[in-house]
């Protein structure tokens, strides 16, 4: 409603710090108080997950393949010279 892309949250304690924050002159260290509370505000109430995904590169010499066991560990018995 409106557009402000907020997904329909409907979340009082982001509002009220949202609008401080907005209200905060921009130089201001209390506009970054005011939005880091409207972000726990998000959290706090389960609004929005936070997701985490990890890039893993592993390297080997040209030629050689192997597979993964798990995040860091190479399963040796895979291990071929191409």
């Amino acid at each position: 409603k409106g557009g402000i892309n907020y997904s329909g949250i409907d979340n009082q304690g982001f509002m009220d710090a949202r609008a401080a924050a907005l209200a905060s002159m921009p130089d201001s260290p209390d506009r970054c108080k005011h939005w880091a509370e409207a972000q726990e505000a998000l959290l706090k109430d389960f609004d929005i997950i936070p997701l985490y995904a990890d890039v893993i590169t592993e390297f080997a010499r040209k030629g050689i393949s192997f597979k993964l066991m798990a995040p860091y560990v190479v399963d040796f018995t895979t291990i071929r010279a191409q």
